[in-house]
């Protein structure tokens, strides 16, 4: 099943290089605001769909530009990716839209960043300081990340956004955090509290990691992760 997978999405591409070559560019302004459905899809200005990335439901993105391609208008949004037309609204007013001014803070203790090269902690915002937020980013698991500096981050539920982000971007496997932790200690610091392993090993690695280190960072214990885990995949039993 993956190997006809991979051969379906090697074929769209492509269809994607001989349908959409034809683009013509003019300038724009204003703000692209996605429809309240999981993903919306981003491409290149030759058509192209980019895998794994997309953008979140009812967000705002400030766009740079428009281009046709073959008779279909399409809004940048970043420096190489546009979205259909059809699959946003486009608005003039682009003042509440981004995150111009949103900042994060923690109002108990500090909060670690996590460092999307080493994907490791990589210090942290201190108590009760506002930390100016460039982007924000959410994964396929619900885990979202706000950007503090060139590669740090930190994670949503460890902060506080001073307001609801206007732009999240959808990055289906974003996860900075994958070395903090190991999935197999998760899974097993959970056997030990007598959940199936079989059912364990179904669940992935991301979702787990993340769990974790949401609950320990908190200051939680292993019985509220245990809780958390447990509410999304009851099968793997167990208890406190």
């Amino acid at each position: 099943m993956k190997n006809k997978k991979a051969l379906l999405f090697c074929g769209l591409a492509i269809a994607g290089l001989s349908m959409f070559m034809n683009t013509t560019p003019a300038s724009a302004s204003g703000v692209a605001v996605t429809f309240d459905t999981p993903v919306t899809h981003l491409f290149t200005d030759q058509g192209e769909t980019i895998a794994i990335r997309g953008l979140g439901p009812n967000t705002g993105w400030v766009v740079g530009k428009t281009i046709n391609v073959n008779d279909e208008t399409m809004y940048q949004v970043s420096t190489s990716e546009y979205v259909k037309a059809s699959e946003v609204t486009f608005s003039d007013n682009s003042q509440n839209n981004n995150n111009s001014g949103l900042t994060v803070h923690t109002p108990l203790q500090d909060a670690p960043i996590f460092n999307d090269e080493t994907n490791d902690t990589d210090g942290s915002i201190a108590w009760n300081v506002p930390y100016k937020v460039n982007r924000a980013v959410i994964n396929q698991y619900g885990f979202t990340y706000y950007q503090v500096s060139a590669h740090g981050w930190v994670m949503d539920g460890l902060v506080y956004p001073s307001t609801t982000a206007g732009n999240v971007e959808y990055s289906a496997d974003f996860n900075p955090i994958s070395n903090v932790i190991g999935a197999d200690e998760v899974r097993s610091a959970l056997e030990d509290m007598g959940c199936d392993s079989s059912a364990l090993a179904d669940i992935p690695d991301t979702y787990l990691q993340s769990e974790y280190v949401l609950s320990n960072y908190a200051g939680h214990d292993l019985g509220d992760l245990y809780r958390q885990v447990s509410n999304k995949y009851p099968s793997i039993g167990g208890n406190e």
